[in-house]
């Protein structure tokens, strides 16, 4: 591919292999070690630029294209080093957890690192209660008492939580890690001891809003020191809706959102008569692939994951299934 050269930069070909357009976040490694870092397109618009080491201290250059890649394409941007200088670490022990963009605006709780408001400013709409903070962490006890009927007998595949919790999850720090005019990234860190002799539970959220876009991401991560217990996280959300939609193998499911089980656990004598016949009572976790769309007939809110299949659901609360 020829490549038109540009005196004192280096080129770059980023190659959009997907049917559809993209405008995410792109990252590149320079051989260079330190320094700040300019970027450019094709048609010489700078372009907003974030400079970061990884683990292994070797320098990374993230950047927003100013219009999305179009769909199988390969796209030319322009890279040059005009700083030899290390760039200067903000400050940011006394800034409030507020993650802002065009699109939306996130404020977290400084002690629990929980969601109290998520605003979508187009065309205005609150989703998260004030009174039920989102992305509230809690872990449930997942014993296999045959609740759900005497098939039930293998842990690894059947999902038997209740609504038993164990101790509160406790929130050891919520930090800044990134605030800059690329992303904006909080960090909450959880520990918790949830069984004598296994070590401690550690679970870390990364909490991201890049400029422009819609979606807040949570990437999560830990060490699982736990047995017959199940980490969830949990949404209360400010929308009107009968049903939710979530995809399916080759497909879609619209859902209730009166859970397949409720019946079944407020009526005892009901279950005990499915275990005696033999019969299991549906399980509390629904099955799901990538999205979750909440929706009511104005707004909605879609979930997105991409490693994480389980989730349940009940009125306005969603709790996604995390951790097993």
């Amino acid at each position: 591919i020829e490549v038109p050269g540009r005196e004192g930069w280096h080129p770059i070909l980023v190659a959009n292999s997907h049917s559809f357009s993209r405008d995410d976040l792109i990252s590149y490694f320079p051989k260079a070690e330190g320094g700040v870092y300019t970027v450019s397109d094709a048609f010489d618009n700078e372009l907003r630029v974030e400079t970061d080491v990884t683990t292994a201290g070797s320098p990374v250059v993230s950047f927003l294209p100013e219009m999305p890649l179009p769909p199988m394409s390969i796209n030319v941007f322009y890279i040059k080093r005009t700083d030899t200088d290390s760039y200067d670490l903000q400050d940011l022990s006394d800034r409030p957890f507020v993650l802002e963009n065009s699109c939306l605006k996130a404020e977290l709780d400084s002690i629990t690192g929980n969601v109290i408001s998520l605003y979508l400013k187009n065309p205005g709409h609150e989703f998260i209660p004030r009174r039920h903070p989102g992305n509230h962490i809690e872990i449930y006890e997942d014993a296999n008492n045959y609740a759900h009927g005497p098939d039930h007998r293998w842990d690894p595949w059947h999902i038997s939580f209740s609504e038993r919790k164990f101790a509160p999850v406790g929130t050891t720090s919520v930090i800044w890690k990134k605030y800059n005019s690329v992303r904006q990234t909080v960090v909450v860190s959880r520990k918790m001891d949830l069984c004598p002799g296994m070590g401690p539970t550690v679970f870390e959220q990364e909490i991201t809003l890049r400029e422009g876009s819609p979606v807040l991401e949570f990437h999560s991560y830990g060490i699982w020191s736990a047995a017959e217990a199940f980490l969830k996280a949990e949404f209360h959300l400010n929308l009107e809706a009968d049903t939710h939609i979530c995809e399916m193998p080759y497909g879609v499911s619209e859902r209730s959102n009166v859970p397949p089980d409720k019946k079944v656990i407020d009526d005892q004598s009901a279950l005990e008569d499915l275990v005696k016949a033999g019969d299991s009572r549906p399980e509390p976790d629904l099955p799901m692939q990538r999205w979750l769309d909440y929706s009511d007939d104005i707004i909605g809110l879609a979930f997105l994951n991409d490693g994480k299949y389980g989730y349940d659901i009940d009125g306005h609360r969603v709790r996604l299934s995390l951790m097993r």
